[in-house]
């Protein structure tokens, strides 16, 4: 009899720690999720890394879309503007703050980053319906 409580004990150790993580509500697990992926990609130090090669070309592009460029006359490059549009009304809504271009331009990826793990997480819990699921995607999400 005393093998079967502790039997039953420990079937209950991982239902205990799923009851724990229910206790967390969506909007919770959200923001957790939001910051432990602010906090991982922060690790990169975007603001300290140089412009070089495609992230260079997609820098410029913004800037001249910003000063008023049209793509594909003023700047050209094969992929559609769609990342240099963000970047310019990055740098439009951050001239006023005195944030220099590119700053401005890697502070509104690094949003939209993060952002894309937490819906990432929110997609993942609405199809799965686990927790457990949509954090492992949200965190494998991170990595890649």
């Amino acid at each position: 009899m005393g093998k079967m409580t502790a039997a039953a004990r420990a079937a209950d150790k991982p239902r205990a720690a799923v009851k724990r993580l229910e206790w967390f509500d969506r909007r919770r697990l959200f923001w957790i999720v939001l910051i432990a992926g602010g906090l991982v990609y922060s690790q990169a130090q975007f603001w300290n890394q140089p412009s070089a090669g495609d992230r260079a070309n997609w820098d410029y592009f913004a800037q001249v879309i910003a000063r008023g460029g049209v793509p594909y006359r003023d700047v050209v490059n094969i992929k559609s503007p769609l990342s240099a549009y963000i970047g310019a009304a990055a740098i439009l809504v951050s001239k006023p703050l005195g944030l220099r271009d590119v700053l401005a331009i890697r502070l509104t990826f690094f949003v939209l980053a993060v952002l894309t793990l937490g819906f990432t997480f929110l997609v993942a819990l609405d199809y799965f319906k686990s927790i457990r699921i949509a954090l492992f995607t949200a965190n494998s999400n991170a990595y890649f």
